[in-house]
């Protein structure tokens, strides 16, 4: 997967580069990164597979005669390809629990994976194939966020359902072998589809973006098999995608180092049920707590410094909803100093939301702007009583450098995330398969463990 160069176009040098099935394999690094996401993904889909949101999508789509042979991760029923793609999309985002990019700005994995795993159980591809498909259209997403600035996240677009779909078209493309002409009309058909507004955080909305980036970013790549046009040059032409959607667009080319780590090593997982930009407010209060040894009642008051840009996306001051308490800095913190345990998608429920002695310390929890380098970055400062200050800044966000301690910490939130559902022994195996089943085995040696035969 190398980078191509001396095409002008950006979106036609992405298409090359997609289409070129022949170029150099995927780093073994790379290689076990999409492994990594394979397995997260899995495991918060199949913790999932009972989310109200997925009952309602399934029974609608059986509903109107979507039945088909595509699975459902940890169901029964099987409906069409795309449907498919869209249930198994919203449902690993449904627990906000999945990967996400800094450079896509959004969540990756499950805007492609949902696609590609569509396509396999319509043809024999091998394992190897999945995994570079989907560090294909990791890399897209990632190139793209960084295309698009910004600008395209601050004005209210989500990331992972605007940038996720032509990563999700990237992705199937790859998969489904498509040449380069047909490639670029899939990344067109894909932009003007896109889709996902930061004012549905905290509702079913947000995760139903994942699940049409997917299903939509596999329908434009099968219309582009079949023969449906598009305006060349989506993203970086007059009214395209990058012009419409960003004040800061800059078209660049993807992988123009082949020599650079590929996107997917850049894939950051998530330890806390919740919006990521808490994460960094969690794991300082944690470390402040076992640090200096306060208990709630301890505590006077407490800062959170965030960025600006961040206040409209996870401080809803009073949160009703287990939906909107994942995006909730102030009851997030409270949750975790009251010793809830944040890691467990369980406890997010309406009860959650009104327990009195985490909205009591909530009330001692104020929120300001302060700027960073980095979005991810949170300060926090504890006031004890007996006039004792405590400060703590952190960025979270911050690529694995260790991938067997990544591993072990992925291996238990798989186990802990599935147990409950699928025993231990039936939990480990599967773990086992997706972290060590070889490339030239058949995808089939997969999707028949994630969707049965």
């Amino acid at each position: 997967m190398d980078g191509a160069t001396g095409i002008d176009s950006p979106t036609r040098q992405i298409a090359a580069w997609i289409s070129a099935i022949d170029t150099a394999p995927l780093s073994p690094r790379a290689e076990r990164c999409a492994r990594h996401a394979l397995l997260d993904w899995t495991g918060v889909t199949i913790a999932a597979a009972d989310d109200p949101l997925v009952d309602r999508l399934v029974a609608t789509a059986v509903e109107d005669g979507e039945t088909g042979n595509a699975g459902l991760v940890g169901r029964g029923e099987m409906l069409t390809p795309a449907f498919a793609a869209l249930t198994n999309g919203a449902a690993s985002h449904a627990l906000d629990y999945d990967d996400i990019n800094r450079r896509m700005r959004g969540h990756p994995t499950v805007a492609v994976l949902p696609a590609l795993l569509s396509i396999t159980g319509a043809g024999e591809f091998r394992v190897g194939e999945l995994l570079d498909a989907l560090a294909a259209g990791v890399e897209l997403a990632c190139v793209l966020g960084e295309m698009m600035g910004d600008s395209h996240y601050n004005h209210g677009f989500h990331n992972t359902g605007t940038i996720g779909t032509i990563a999700a078209a990237a992705g199937a493309a790859r998969l489904m072998r498509l040449d380069t002409l047909q490639t670029e009309t899939a990344l067109g058909l894909a932009a003007t589809q896109a889709a996902g507004l930061k004012a549905m955080f905290g509702s079913m909305a947000k995760p139903l973006h994942a699940g049409k980036a997917a299903m939509n970013g596999l329908l434009a790549a099968r219309w582009a098999k079949a023969g449906v046009t598009a305006t060349e040059q989506a993203l970086e032409c007059e009214q395209g995608f990058g012009q419409v959607l960003s004040h800061d667009f800059t078209p660049k080319t993807i992988r123009p180092n082949s020599d650079a780590p590929f996107g997917i090593e850049q894939n950051i997982f998530k330890y806390h049920a919740a919006c990521y930009y808490v994460h960094s407010a969690l794991e300082a209060v944690s470390e402040l707590a076992q640090e200096h040894r306060f208990e709630p009642g301890d505590i006077e008051d407490i800062e959170i410094g965030l960025m600006p840009e961040l206040h409209k996306v996870c401080d809803i001051v009073e949160p009703a909803t287990g939906l909107e308490v994942k995006f909730s800095i102030r009851h997030m913190v409270a949750l975790q100093l009251c010793g809830w345990e944040t890691s467990d998608p369980s406890i997010y429920t309406e009860d959650v939301a009104r327990a009195p002695e985490v909205i009591a310390l909530r009330s001692r929890i104020r929120v300001v702007q302060e700027d960073f380098v980095s979005r991810m970055t949170t300060r926090v400062t504890v006031s004890c009583a007996g006039n004792q200050t405590h400060k703590k800044t952190l960025d979270v966000g911050v690529p694995a450098d260790d991938l067997d301690r990544q591993e072990d910490r992925l291996v238990n939130k798989f186990s802990a995330l599935t147990n409950p559902r699928l025993g231990s022994e039936r939990s480990q195996s599967l773990c086992r398969a997706m972290l060590s089943t070889p490339c030239d085995a058949p995808a089939s040696t997969l999707t028949h463990l994630l969707f049965g035969d």
